[in-house]
């Protein structure tokens, strides 16, 4: 369900266009602020989040489409759905909007009935998007805790071990045998547990993630696939370090060869990639 909260910025250069549509959006219950450049349009969008921006193509300075492709360029608005407002219906115009990232367009004169339903329809979809990604990230972030709290338990285990052998040598009893012989079932029981369940559990997550990745890159080593598991679960490299015991350092060094392995340019982004792996 739509919030009528909804925040939407107008940006148009023709104060009666902006009335109007601040008119029926007004009505609709959503809360509007409007641009009229694509100079101030920006500017706005560094200060205030909009849930949607509806953007007129033909403005001087800048046009809708130029101020689109800076908003793309910005992590605040890189995500939020512009809608065009166009007079020019040539299918090249169209074709350049949803190019540059806009997810739709109206045609003026616009019918107040298409508007809202295609402000609705998008409202909808972004606040799908948005519900997905946070229920992603919760997924990320039990993965992560899950994995510490498995090592955690296995540095339980090998403290108790060594707890063990102590009293065994300081003692010197009749329980020798026996006692030695629960350090070797235990160190068994507990040796390379860490990653058996860790992977299990992310199967039930990611089932296809490893079967993919190794289809696409045939010759990344186990360690590297480890390493890719991680990462898609967008840990750092210290939370890396607690569970495989290597040093910071060595992972970033992992890290810069695997982007390399993997043939990824210096401003793509490692984890966007993995993430992007069915």
């Amino acid at each position: 369900m739509i919030k009528k909260s909804a925040n939407i910025l107008i940006v148009d250069d023709i104060p009666s266009n902006i009335r109007l549509m601040v008119s029926i959006l007004d009505e609709q219950g959503y809360s509007v602020s409007y641009a009229q450049s694509g100079e101030h349009a920006i500017n706005l969008c560094k200060k205030v989040h909009f849930d949607l921006i509806l953007l007129d193509v033909m403005m001087p300075v800048m046009d809708g489409f130029e101020v689109c492709e800076v908003l793309k360029t910005m992590d605040d608005t890189r995500e939020v759905p512009v809608i065009f407002l166009t007079a020019m219906t040539d299918q090249a115009s169209i074709l350049k909007g949803f190019e540059i990232g806009g997810v739709d367009y109206v045609t003026k004169p616009f019918s107040e009935k298409e508007l809202l339903v295609r402000i609705r329809t998008h409202l909808d979809l972004k606040q799908t998007r948005d519900a997905l990604a946070s229920e992603l990230d919760f997924k990320k972030k039990i993965m992560t805790e899950n994995a510490l709290f498995i090592i955690r338990r296995t540095e339980l285990g090998n403290s108790i071990i060594d707890d063990l052998r102590m009293i065994n040598r300081e003692t010197h009893n009749e329980y020798g045998d026996k006692i030695l012989t629960a350090v070797s079932k235990l160190k068994n029981m507990i040796k390379g547990q860490e990653w058996k369940e860790f992977e299990l559990r992310f199967e039930e997550e990611h089932s296809k993630f490893r079967e993919t990745l190794t289809r696409i890159h045939t010759d990344l080593t186990p360690n590297e696939i480890k390493l890719c598991t991680f990462l898609r679960l967008d840990m750092s490299s210290k939370e890396i370090s607690e569970i495989t015991q290597q040093s910071v350092r060595a992972l970033e060094t992992a890290r810069s060869r695997m982007r390399k392995k993997l043939g990824m340019k210096r401003s793509d982004n490692l984890v966007q990639y993995l993430c992007e792996i069915a």
